[in-house]
């Protein structure tokens, strides 16, 4: 593994990490930082509504039932940890918005070059308020002194444009100066129904049963926000930055920049954001009935997460000990038959990178890194890269490996599941060493035939290690 500082949109919180686990552990460094993300989304949440309205700050316990969504479950730690630094640059922004000294709008493009560090979509979370804050005086004000609102929208749009300067910058510079060739430019649109029913997707997670829970009790938490306000005020800005990230997800590709699910992360900071209550509606605070209920809700839901993650970790951990009859220091191609136990959240699509956490000089297949992925991944080289079948083999129907690549990249191959098409996919090529139910390890059988050719990604790799 080799290190580059290049100012990708991931690399703040895999520093972090990685400093963690010199320090710690790997489990400890996890540990931190899944910790450190419970606490920020909801204290992001408290600091924007409070910021804005601080008689709403009763709806802060939304994020707490927001905090076990899908992104985080699946592993969007950068992303999670992102938007809830959005919320506080936000909350910081929001009392200054008007401010029109240099050294604050430069201390606001510095927060936004952070933000965009931990991940682009934080940096995008925060600056679609400020670009509708650019417009909302001609919305919201009935003044006929057009002079006087377009003085203000473009003392507001000279802020946006300093703003939104760092995060193009770093992004142009990340691309200009990564000596990987650049992501695939693929574009990949979801259909029109599959569009609508992931507006429901960072409520669905391990369950129907759990997400429909979930979703009633936002959408009456929701109508009572809403319906408290007297008088109603027909336009504000929060409402609208709300509208704006929904806009933005049905009209982003769900596959951009050899990044999947791009459209989705705009719904989290959509759906918080729809809370942020203006003081101009003089709304009240939360009913008892209201806060009883999202406590409630909220206080099940995290309870039923800590059941299924003790599930999930018994797992994990009989796959782990099987997994540990490879040899240290060996690679091993790491599979899974995604037998949709855990319906939307897939406990086994990383677990074997353990194998390389144990044993630094084990390697598996899918460590994010450089390469395959373009620059956004360059900070970390993994070299060379190794035959990986991407993570929707078993959803495809597990399609023939490539075993000439597989000669050539490992002397291992494990099973997370116990499908028999997948195992007899696997024995093609590679004799049993363990079995169990529920996984497996196979020893690659040599042939004499094997040259070992070196593939494309394998020239990228060595070219990219050698520089």
């Amino acid at each position: 593994m080799h290190f580059r500082w290049l100012p990708t949109g991931y690399i703040a919180v895999d520093l972090i990490g990685a400093g963690l686990v010199t320090a710690t552990s790997p489990l400890t460094a996890l540990r931190v930082l899944v910790g450190t993300y419970i606490v920020l989304l909801p204290l992001g949440t408290f600091a924007l509504i409070r910021a804005v309205n601080p008689r709403a700050v009763g709806w802060t316990l939304v994020a707490c039932l927001a905090t076990f969504n899908w992104y985080f479950l699946a592993g969007f730690l950068s992303y999670s940890i992102g938007t809830a630094l959005a919320l506080l640059w936000l909350a910081w922004w929001w009392p200054r918005r008007r401010r029109r000294d240099t050294a604050f709008r430069l201390l606001g493009a510095l927060g936004i070059a952070g933000l965009f560090l931990v991940h682009m979509a934080a940096a995008a979370t925060a600056l679609i308020p400020v670009s509708v804050a650019c417009v909302e005086p001609l919305l919201t004000h009935a003044s006929r002194d057009h002079k006087f609102l377009s003085r203000r929208t473009a003392r507001r749009l000279a802020t946006a444009v300093v703003y939104f300067v760092p995060a193009v910058a770093l992004d142009l510079y990340m691309k200009w100066s990564s000596a990987f060739p650049q992501a695939s430019e693929a574009i990949e649109f979801r259909p029109a129904l599959d569009k609508f029913s992931h507006l429901l997707a960072p409520f669905l997670s391990f369950s129907r049963i759990d997400g429909v829970i979930i979703i009633i009790a936002y959408a009456t938490a929701l109508i009572l926000c809403w319906s408290s306000r007297t008088p109603r005020r027909p336009v504000s800005l929060w409402p609208l930055a709300s509208a704006a990230m929904l806009i933005c997800y049905f009209v982003s590709p769900v596959y951009l920049f050899a990044a999947w699910d791009v459209d989705v992360r705009f719904l989290l900071p959509a759906l918080l954001m729809a809370f942020v209550v203006p003081t101009s509606g003089q709304p009240r605070p939360p009913s008892h009935l209201a806060v009883g209920m999202l406590f409630s809700v909220g206080l099940l839901h995290a309870a039923d997460m800590r059941l299924r993650a003790r599930q999930i970790d018994s797992r994990i951990t009989s796959f782990l000990a099987v997994l540990r009859s490879v040899p240290s220091g060996a690679n091993t191609l790491v599979l899974v038959s995604h037998e949709e136990e855990d319906f939307r959240v897939d406990p086994f699509l990383h677990a074997g990178e353990w194998a390389t956490v144990e044993h630094r000089s084990s390697r598996v297949n899918g460590l994010f890194s450089g390469g395959p992925n373009g620059a956004y991944l360059g900070h970390f080289i993994t070299c060379p890269q190794l035959y990986d079948v991407g993570v929707d083999w078993g959803r495809e129907g597990f399609p023939a490996l490539d075993w000439a690549q597989i000669q050539r990249d490992y002397g291992y191959v494990a099973l997370a599941g116990g499908n028999q098409t997948a195992r007899r996919r696997i024995q093609a090529g590679a004799t049993p060493v363990i079995v169990t139910p529920s996984a497996a390890v196979y020893r690659v059988t040599r042939t004499a035939n094997n040259t070992g050719r070196a593939s494309p990604v394998d020239y990228v790799s060595e070219k990219m290690c050698k520089s």
